[in-house]
């Protein structure tokens, strides 16, 4: 008899069911987030397990990796492409744990890319360095506010690398106000070395540092988008063809979900290859950060994200076509291990979540 299982993971506790080939629960229960605990539930059913899927909430890192230690046969839940099931009256964790493995049961589970772990922790640093340049990008536009609200002069970007703190110090007769942007200053000029450090380390870090150099063949493709692309891209081979490729890459530029797990695999970083830069659409307007071609962090500067029209997207869909098609040729044919080493992982050619 076939057995599926699946997880529903919170914070702090997992709801864990297991039903049958025939739709009946077989097995619930409540545990806390200790991986031990759900290994000894799983235990019994072990042999007859077609899988285990589990939720893609921004902590399955652990429950994954674990599960996968143990020889077991994980399914990453793209939570946001679930159907719902409109019949239920009453809906609890019990119920949405039964639902995901009745959806594998039935073959119908919309599933997520499990990127590799021995290159996972690389690309999140590279993320974070985004998180770091919006704060540094901040900091500057304050700075240049203070200094427009006090003198109704404009201070550019460039002029502003070159103050040291003295001349900047005379730019502000008044004390508190020179304080608060010297505050500033100094929080600006710390992002701005930490965010040099992290670049360097994520490419000292890459697994195929060979293919950064392909990547950055192609015209506008800098360093840093290069790495994006590289890491955010992961297994090349799993995506069929150059569409399905040009596919995820314009999903996640125009659709720009904010869903917690929806933020699709970012193939859309080969967007920006032409037009240097990466169009969101999200629904409130909000502060994106651009780099130069070279991907340097000091040249990062503020925009308004916008909604393109449906003409514009039609006329770009070509472009984002061609600049996904020099992307995948200079990163394909790269064989994917695991970090066990010199297993090829399978890939079910899903859409990663986001963390």
């Amino acid at each position: 008899m076939s057995l599926y299982a699946a997880i529903d993971l919170h914070s702090s506790n997992s709801v864990l069911a297991v039903m049958d080939d025939n739709g009946k629960s077989v097995f619930q229960c409540r545990r806390p987030n200790e991986l031990p605990r759900l290994l000894a539930d799983l235990a019994p059913y072990r042999e007859d397990l077609m899988g285990v899927a589990v939720e893609s909430t921004y902590n399955w890192y652990w429950l994954v990796d674990g599960l996968m230690d143990h020889g077991y046969i994980v399914h990453l839940v793209n939570t946001t492409a679930i159907p719902r099931y409109d019949g239920l009256k009453h809906g609890d964790d019990h119920s949405d744990a039964l639902h995901l493995a009745q959806l594998m049961r039935l073959g119908w589970l919309p599933e997520g890319y499990i990127y590799p772990r021995n290159q996972r922790a690389t690309r999140d640093l590279l993320r974070r360095r985004f998180a770091l340049v919006r704060q540094a990008v901040r900091l500057m536009l304050s700075i240049q506010f203070s200094f427009s609200r006090t003198t109704g002069k404009q201070l550019s970007g460039n002029a502003l690398r070159q103050l040291t703190p003295a001349q900047l110090e005379s730019l502000f007769p008044d004390l508190s106000t020179r304080y608060g942007v010297l505050i500033q200053y100094k929080l600006w000029l710390a992002l701005q070395e930490q965010i040099t450090a992290l670049e360097h380390w994520v490419r000292k870090d890459l697994l195929h540092p060979e293919l950064l150099g392909r990547l950055q063949s192609v015209p506008g493709i800098g360093p840093i988008l290069g790495m994006t692309i590289l890491l955010e891209t992961g297994a090349i081979e799993r995506f069929a063809s150059v569409n399905d490729y040009a596919s995820a890459a314009w999903s996640r530029a125009c659709d720009c979900p904010t869903a917690n797990g929806r933020d699709m695999v970012t193939a859309s970083a080969a967007t920006a290859t032409c037009a240097g830069r990466s169009w969101k659409r999200p629904t409130t307007p909000c502060v994106s950060t651009h780099g130069s071609g070279a991907g340097t962090s000091a040249s990062g500067r503020a925009s308004i994200a916008w909604s393109p029209s449906k003409r514009w997207r039609t006329s770009w869909r070509g472009l984002v076509t061609t600049c996904c098609t020099r992307a995948r040729r200079s990163i394909r044919h790269v064989p994917s291990v695991d970090h066990a080493g010199g297993r090829r992982l399978e890939t079910r050619g899903g859409f990663e979540p986001a963390l």
